[in-house]
């Protein structure tokens, strides 16, 4: 699959919304105070040239710089549901940080939205900046607290499986390993986690209590080793 970013330009852009706008952002250099014609802005009008150009199965990596919040306005997450492009976020984020929205037009790491909007959604880590955990995410993306308890855009939550579901098969899907892994079906790899209770039936708060007893990678248990 083609994967493009929506967010955080590295090269010193700043934080993008909408990467679909990024191009026509860019050239009038609005919110960049550098040279038009430095390779660090062209580097990063060709990182998101596919954005512009591709459309059906286009994966589109949502990113941000550590610090900065995940954000989007209804206009783009409609604008993502047309095009019918995948969307990958870090829910672990928001147990690090967790974070505020500036205003009322900008939506929050909002799994809610793009979930009701129908775009498929991927859950990843993007460890080592974000914790490696995928119960920790999907804690976060459910509960939607830090770890210091601070309650972020509580309208946004999902519910548990579909969270699981982001992490699980949804990543496969994008990833376009769904045939062999994401989910446990006779001919796929016999990948899984042997856990302390069921993300789908425990309370919310008690997603962080749940413990990892064995990993399967492959058919073979390696957490224990056998």
């Amino acid at each position: 699959r083609m994967m493009a970013a929506i967010g955080t330009v590295y090269q010193g852009l700043g934080l993008y919304d909408d990467a679909l706008a990024l191009l026509s952002r860019a050239l009038t250099l609005r919110e960049a105070s550098l040279d038009p014609a430095s390779p660090e802005i062209a580097e990063s009008l060709s990182r998101f040239e596919p954005v512009a150009a591709a459309a059906r199965g286009l994966v589109v990596q949502v990113h941000l710089a550590r610090g900065a919040p995940e954000l989007a306005e209804r206009e783009l997450i409609a604008r993502l549901a047309d095009l019918g492009v995948w969307v990958v976020a870090q829910p672990s984020f928001l147990s690090d940080s967790g974070g505020v929205a500036p205003s009322p037009e900008l939506l929050l790491r909002p799994f809610r939205s793009v979930h009701a909007a129908g775009i498929p959604q991927a859950f990843s880590s993007d460890f080592p900046c974000g914790v490696l955990a995928p119960l920790a995410g999907i804690a976060a993306a459910v509960t939607r607290r830090s770890r210091a308890g601070a309650l972020a855009a509580p309208e946004e939550a999902l519910d548990a499986a579909d969270a699981l579901r982001a992490y699980t098969l949804g990543a496969a899907r994008a990833a376009a390993l769904d045939d062999e892994r994401g989910s446990l079906e006779a001919g796929k790899r016999a990948d899984f986690a042997l856990l302390s209770a069921s993300p789908l039936a425990v309370a919310p708060e008690e997603l962080l209590t749940i413990r990892v007893l064995e990993s399967w990678v492959g058919g073979e248990r390696v957490v224990p080793a056998a």
